[in-house]
């Protein structure tokens, strides 16, 4: 995990790892998460209808590095159009199923 944070500056970087739902995690993700935050990395552990909650919730929680402006708005614009891009896989993913279902 600590290989995607490569040239940020993990005072001020947060990790984000979306599940379908918190309880999807596995053991694997769980623990790899908990090395990178005894690293000194800042990582949540979320799910799609979590995600904006809790990153702000972990925002005013953890005070990241003194000089990080965090503009709330430009993060929750971001989230939205992560939200989105989300959802278009999905649609996408089940229209592969579909298309693979009718050639059996």
């Amino acid at each position: 995990m600590e290989g995607v944070f490569t040239g940020t500056d993990k005072r001020i970087t947060i990790g984000i790892l979306v599940a379908r739902s918190k309880k999807k995690f596995t053991k694997e993700a769980e623990n790899r998460a908990k090395v990178s935050k005894s690293n000194g990395y800042n990582i949540i552990l979320t799910d799609e209808q979590n995600l904006y909650s809790d990153l702000i919730e972990y925002i005013e929680s953890n005070r990241l590095d003194s000089s990080n402006n965090i503009n709330l708005k430009n993060i929750e614009l971001q989230l939205v159009e992560i939200r989105q891009e989300i959802q278009q896989l999905r649609e996408e993913l089940a229209a592969e199923r579909l298309k693979s279902e009718n050639r059996q």
